[in-house]
């Protein structure tokens, strides 16, 4: 079994769809949102009421949402407090969510000194959650409650739900921090990250935690950041862009980025770089979380592992800003590694010949986006576009790349870099939506919004032939992040998405 996430990302990474129960089909997708085999193909795909099939019993806290540099934010006490970037992930008839809940007794000194209030007089004005949601004060509270919840995918009730931790750290502080970490299913376990820096193996089924793994030093220093906030009576940290990877997992391995690259801040103190040393990649069994192999430094702030297939064997595509590295996923062996780097938000897109990336080479700030093919002896590059900024993630189906570039969605055949069609979409901009591009059952799907006010999914035919004449909006209440990608889940015909102002999980029939 084959299965993986991003987020993030990535990041993200779209999402993991693997099931091998009763009717649910077995489905396999990575992070990047491509092509699964075996998927139903949609004749008219629509998100509207008429198609709705549940919202969640459960409470999920929202994307970006206004922080606490934010008068506004601060003051509008009925607006809940961000819960993380992670995407939801189908699996084994349930669909799997994990987020974080501001939690403690000690609350943000800054946001204290703005408010007037002291910490007695916040603790005596606290607020229990409103089951995963936490309003008014309780949004400043410097730690953290890791959530995993797991939703009857038929029916929208809650199976169970698991705090991970309460040792976890607030990231709410400041919004272009985390946590957009998608959790990942595999062979009857949903393997998690947490805000403390740990890894959580959890059983499917019960929700019954079966193993915890410590990043090092990740952890060790999340514990510092935590416990000096509390005891300095509320000096808490803001992350920035931190945490926005996802893990994948196949062949009784999962695959974590160890995150020790990371930038800090605490209030009134000078910014505090943790960037010596790359990120390292860690394969842990998924039944016992074991260390099975270490790569070190193959990794950057924001690289989830990518799964690669070839001649039915499992790679892991791993890179940082200057070099790209080819890994056995079973015992972490490098096969090949490249001077040369992806640089971007979102990972690079790669099927089983091809590969796209944002090109960087050492000791250069030029960025080529450029098309590669890939064996096991490296990559063989094929052509370039130059230096490509606003877009979104890549995505390749047989012979075919697709991305969004500057407002237009963009079609091109991967052997030559031919722009085979380009559709005007709208804005993708980080601030006007989640810029996104997945692909299920012969459709492109994104969030393309031509303002603030109009968010919700575009649904595009992925033949080149038939995209201008297919292209549908459905204007819906859908969460994004901030240098993430919230993905919705695709499973048995069906789309699960977050929704920022209802908080809830949404299921639609799509066929």
């Amino acid at each position: 079994m084959l299965m993986a996430t991003r987020t993030l990302g990535l990041l993200c990474f779209c999402l993991a769809l693997l099931d091998g129960e009763d009717a649910w089909p077995m489905f396999l997708r990575d992070g990047q949102g491509g092509p699964v085999a075996g998927e139903p193909q949609l004749r008219d795909p629509q998100v509207t009421p008429r198609t709705r099939l549940w919202v969640s019993a459960a409470d999920i806290p929202p994307g970006r949402v206004s922080d606490g540099r934010n008068r506004i934010g601060r003051n509008n006490m009925e607006l809940p407090g961000s819960g993380g970037y992670a995407s939801p992930i189908a699996a084994a008839g349930k669909i799997f969510h994990w987020h974080y809940r501001p939690s403690g007794t000690v609350y943000d000194l800054t946001r204290a000194r703005d408010l007037g209030m002291s910490q007695e007089d916040l603790r005596a004005q606290a607020q229990a959650p409103r089951g995963n949601l936490v309003y008014g004060h309780e949004r400043w509270l410097v730690s953290a409650t890791d959530v995993l919840t797991a939703i009857d995918a038929q029916t929208g009730t809650t199976v169970w739900q698991t705090e991970m931790t309460e040792e976890g750290v607030n990231f709410v502080f400041f919004n272009k921090g985390g946590a957009g970490m998608t959790p990942v299913y595999h062979d009857g376990m949903v393997i998690a990250m947490s805000t403390s820096g740990q890894v959580f193996g959890v059983d499917a089924e019960t929700g019954a935690i079966r193993w915890t793994y410590d990043l090092t030093p990740r952890h060790e220093q999340n514990m510092g950041y935590r416990q000096a906030a509390i005891e300095s009576g509320g000096n808490a940290p803001r992350f920035n862009r931190d945490f926005l990877v996802s893990l994948v997992a196949a062949d009784g391995v999962v695959v974590v980025n160890d995150q020790r690259l990371h930038r800090i801040d605490f209030p009134n103190q000078r910014r505090a770089f943790h960037y010596d040393i790359y990120n390292s990649y860690l394969g842990l069994n998924v039944h016992t979380g074991e260390v099975i192999w270490e790569a070190p430094e193959v990794g950057d702030m924001a690289s989830s592992p990518l799964l690669w297939r070839h001649q039915g064997q499992t790679y892991i595509i791993a890179t940082n800003r200057f070099r790209i590295s080819l890994l056995d996923i079973k015992d972490g062996r490098q096969i090949w590694q490249n001077p040369l780097g992806h640089e971007g938000n979102f990972d690079l897109g790669v099927n089983d010949s091809h590969l796209v990336m944002n090109t960087r080479l050492e000791g250069r700030r030029i960025k080529h986006l450029t098309g590669y093919r890939i064996d096991l002896n490296g990559l063989h590059e094929l052509w370039t576009w130059g230096d490509v900024t606003d877009r979104s993630n890549i995505i390749l189906i047989d012979d075919k790349g697709y991305m969004i570039v500057n407002g237009k969605l963009r079609c091109f055949n991967l052997a030559n870099g031919e722009v085979l069609k380009e559709l005007p979409f709208g804005s993708i901009s980080e601030s006007t939506g989640n810029p996104f591009l997945a692909y299920y059952g012969g459709w492109l799907i994104t969030t393309a919004a031509t303002s603030e006010d109009s968010r919700g999914f575009t649904f595009v035919h992925h033949d080149p032939q038939h995209m201008e004449a297919s292209r549908r909006f459905f204007a819906l209440d859908v969460t994004h992040g901030y240098s993430s990608l919230v993905f919705p889940a695709f499973a048995y015909g069906n789309i699960y998405f977050r929704s920022d102002n209802s908080h809830k999980i949404n299921a639609h029939s799509l066929r």
